[in-house]
């Protein structure tokens, strides 16, 4: 059956195309009243793929926005209580002098900057641009966050709830990029 040699796959920009074996036709499409059903059917279920997906969308902006401020007030508090830290740290590691714990600090506190603007410039652009392979590059950065957060996840419980919310985005934006996907798989697909 040529039918069962059919394949999907993804091109480099995301797009996904429909590969055919040599010389396959299509059957021939129903008549005028069946038609009629089979299009009204398509444009009833991609209406409601279209609501949900919709919904989906702004739960994941909200939950984006909601890490986005936690995630703020927690560098305000960290930077707040940045002398007891470098504190805490010169008394693990009295050896070393306070300016190159000071030069530490501020090394990983701009790492730490460069990493958030990242993560949420990304997370956004997949929103706006509604593309999957611009939510595939989301979750490569957030699984990246997710791995250095569980490193430092020892460091105190409000870095637990970081990762909480990192590790949701991360879930959320998978779940959206497969159904991307499965819009873009479904019959008179306009464009995904």
């Amino acid at each position: 059956q040529a039918l069962d040699l059919v394949v999907a796959i993804e091109n480099p920009d995301g797009s996904i195309v429909l590969g055919l074996p040599p010389g396959f036709d299509f059957p021939e499409p129903p008549r005028s009243p069946r038609e009629n059903v089979a299009v009204h059917r398509h444009l009833s279920t991609t209406a409601g793929f279209d609501r949900a997906f919709a919904k989906h969308e702004k739960s994941f902006t909200a939950l984006l926005l909601t890490e986005l401020v936690i995630e703020f007030v927690f560098y305000v508090i960290y930077l707040g209580c940045a002398r007891h830290s470098v504190g805490e740290v010169q008394g693990m590691f009295a050896m070393l002098p306070t300016s190159t714990l000071w030069s530490i600090f501020w090394g990983l506190f701009a790492v730490e900057i460069f990493y958030m603007k990242l993560y949420y410039i990304v997370g956004f652009t997949a929103i706006y641009q509604n593309r999957p392979r611009t939510y595939q590059w989301f979750t490569h950065v957030a699984g990246f966050g997710i791995i250095a957060q569980v490193l430092f996840a020892y460091m105190n419980k409000f870095n637990f709830m970081l990762f909480a919310l990192r590790l949701s985005c991360y879930i959320y934006a998978k779940y959206l990029r497969s159904q991307l996907q499965g819009l873009a798989l479904l019959p008179f697909a306009t464009e995904v």
